[in-house]
């Protein structure tokens, strides 16, 4: 019993393995096919989830801009003369007003 050592615990390895019994078509040709299944199977969930992926970055960025505090920022533009703003045209006669 402990005379065997590590040599009795893996089988025989030689020439009269897998060449003397030939190739095993069936299992070769089984497996291929449980791995196109699989294939076909997982490139449409690729293409489903791709997007999500692709769009990590900008989500990421818009969750990060909900966080910043707002600051206001104000219009720097200075109005030379009153005449620059448009005067609201009277309408008396309820008519519509056309700009040309």
């Amino acid at each position: 019993m402990f005379g065997r050592g590590i040599a009795g615990l893996f089988p025989r390895i030689g020439m009269g393995g897998a060449i003397g019994r030939g190739i095993n078509w069936m299992g070769l040709l089984n497996g291929a096919g449980r791995t196109i299944g699989f294939i076909n199977q997982a490139i449409p969930l690729y293409n489903q989830v791709r997007p999500w992926f692709s769009n990590a970055k900008t989500m990421l960025k818009i969750a990060g801009s909900l966080n910043e505090p707002q600051t206001n920022k104000t219009n720097n533009t200075k109005n030379l003369d009153n005449k620059s703003e448009l005067s609201k045209p009277t309408n008396s006669l309820n008519r519509p007003v056309f700009f040309l």
